[in-house]
């Protein structure tokens, strides 16, 4: 169980940081396991991810709450084009080592690869030894399935996206050295894990609850069991989603640039047409 946002474009690392500082002390929003503010915190340690004005990755991780964190200041003023945080609620896995706090980063032959996820896997998966990342925890053996197949291509990602069968929630957010592609699929909880989504002419954000410096904005819920790639080095950081509709695999398919706002018909669904997805 964990806390989790992306953001690309301008934004304010800082208040980013406050914003998810308040949700993982249960501060924000109430939901299914945060009956009353301040019941249900996420602090089994936290992690950040920044890409570099050289397109450079970044990451540092902990295993302190982020609310007790002393570097924690450090990272307010960074300027970045992609950020990733994430905090954890532990349900597998170690809680005093480092590895099992996220984003994780894996550099291979073809780029660096990052992942954070938020649920609870039991399904066991078959691995690429070579390419593991370490940890104990669930989310290393998801992030390691998935980086096993990310090398083929996204489309072969948003297929593992349905491997797991026994599972609370797969949600995840993997960066691949083009993309970064978040997947929302669970099956409890919806209050706890529909991912939202924010967008205006300069930035893109996706988080596990609306941000409280931005809980006015016009932010839109993620369907279940959907998909969605943003270029995040391309100029107008084009975004891509997918939805699976039914056990065929129809996916519902949406494009549209930063540069322009979603209009209230095609921001009310991640998808707007379709087409068979192979």
């Amino acid at each position: 169980m964990c806390r989790m946002i992306v953001a690309v474009g301008k934004f304010e690392t800082g208040k980013l940081i406050d914003d998810i500082i308040k949700i993982s002390c249960g501060e924000n929003e109430l939901h299914e396991n945060n009956k009353s503010l301040g019941e249900f915190r996420h602090a089994d340690g936290w992690g950040i991810a920044y890409m570099d004005d050289a397109g450079k990755w970044n990451v540092y991780r902990s295993t302190k709450p982020i609310f007790e964190d002393k570097e924690i200041p450090r990272f307010r003023d960074i300027s970045c084009r992609a950020l990733i945080l994430h905090t954890r609620r532990a349900t597998k896995g170690r809680k005093d080592i480092v590895d099992n706090n996220m984003p994780f980063l894996a550099s291979t032959d073809s780029g660096d690869y990052l992942f954070t996820h938020n649920g609870t896997i039991e399904d066991k998966f078959e691995l690429d030894q070579s390419i593991s990342a370490k940890g104990d925890s669930d989310s290393v053996s998801w992030f390691n399935y998935l980086l096993s197949n990310a090398r083929c291509s996204t489309q072969k990602i948003s297929t593992c996206m349905f491997r797991p069968q026994k599972f609370s929630s797969a949600n995840f957010f993997f960066v691949t050295p083009d993309k970064i592609v978040v997947g929302e699929r669970f099956r409890q909880n919806p209050e706890y894990y529909t991912m939202k989504l924010y967008q205006d002419n300069e930035s893109l954000i996706i988080s596990s609850e609306v941000l409280p410096t931005l809980k006015e904005k016009p932010w839109k819920k993620i369907e279940n069991n959907s998909f969605i790639e943003i270029d995040y080095k391309s100029e107008n950081r084009k975004v891509s989603g997918f939805h699976q509709k039914d056990l065929s695999q129809i996916f519902f398919v949406m494009s549209r640039s930063l540069n322009s706002k979603l209009d209230e018909s095609s921001a009310s669904s991640i998808a707007v047409s379709s087409e068979r997805f192979l």
